[in-house]
């Protein structure tokens, strides 16, 4: 069912009502003393410094860094200077301290925070999302993440790919490729920018349990 209305338009569906805020990797923290083991590392503090050792307490990362994160992927964020960059277990600095915060990887894969924007790098430390967006949450169980650029809305892949520029005043994500926006009136496009249905309507609804929209 389609209605259209002349009256005034009236948004439907928050942000976070159907997404989930990305989390970024917590510093190990010596007031709380719990130094997980992760790929067979285990960081420590010692001397307000931080490193790590292997399962059996031998010495493998000397301590000197500021804080640590637990390595994910053979990558652990190091804090150095104020800003985190990434090491490997051998101890390699792979990506200069450059980040507000430090972040776990995921299929090689993480989203960063750099001079207050937040952007996506691989684990070489390759920009594969320009840092220039002000928000960015994950879509529950799918590969897509909706960011937000000032008061627009955009999509994107967890490896970067741009798929939706940041130019509607609203998005949600349908499952099948699909997704609900609103640029001046609501419609319905696929994940690629093709349309589905045309952005005409004043107000438009999906019924999830019923496969309609209303």
């Amino acid at each position: 069912i389609l209605k259209v209305y002349n009256n005034s338009t009236t948004v439907t569906g928050q942000l976070s009502s159907w997404c989930i805020n990305i989390t970024y990797a917590e510093p190990i923290s010596v007031s709380n003393n719990q130094f997980p083991v992760t790929e067979k590392l285990q960081g420590f503090c010692q001397d307000g410094k931080f490193g790590f050792k292997d399962e059996r307490g031998r010495l493998r990362i000397a301590n000197r860094y500021d804080s640590i994160v637990p390595f994910s992927e053979s990558r652990a964020g190091v804090k150095l200077l104020g800003k985190w960059g990434f090491i490997d277990p051998y101890d390699r600095l792979i990506i200069q301290p450059q980040f507000d915060k430090p972040a776990f990887f995921k299929n090689h894969y993480a989203l960063v925070l750099k001079s207050g924007k937040l952007g996506i790098i691989d684990d070489e430390g390759q920009t594969h999302l320009n840092f220039e967006f002000d928000n960015v949450q994950q879509i529950p169980d799918q590969q897509y993440l909706i960011i937000k650029k000032g008061n627009s809305f955009g999509l994107c892949r967890f490896d970067g790919k741009l798929l939706l520029d940041p130019r509607f005043e609203n998005i949600q994500y349908l499952g099948k490729e699909e997704v609900l926006v609103k640029r001046n009136r609501y419609g319905v496009i696929t994940t690629n920018g093709l349309p589905v249905i045309p952005l005409i309507y004043d107000e438009l609804k999906y019924l999830n349990s019923n496969n309609l929209f209303l």
